[in-house]
């Protein structure tokens, strides 16, 4: 069963997603917890330098992400 996003607003589908097997959430679920030991041997500074180049990217496509 397809799970949808919907505007609460107009009521329009934004965007249907397919529904993840075991198999999916399982190996997303293992990216996660890789990523997260990862991320938490990064120091501060580096961690800095990213979130701001997150932020510049989300500034320049507000349009696009708000």
């Amino acid at each position: 069963m397809p799970i949808q996003s919907q505007n609460p607003t107009t009521g329009e589908i934004v965007k249907t997603f397919q529904e993840l097997s075991d198999f999916e959430i399982a190996h997303k679920i293992e990216t996660a917890q890789t990523t997260f030991e990862m991320w938490r041997e990064t120091t501060f500074s580096e961690r800095a330098k990213k979130l701001k180049k997150a932020a510049e990217i989300l500034r320049a496509d507000a349009r696009k992400y708000g």
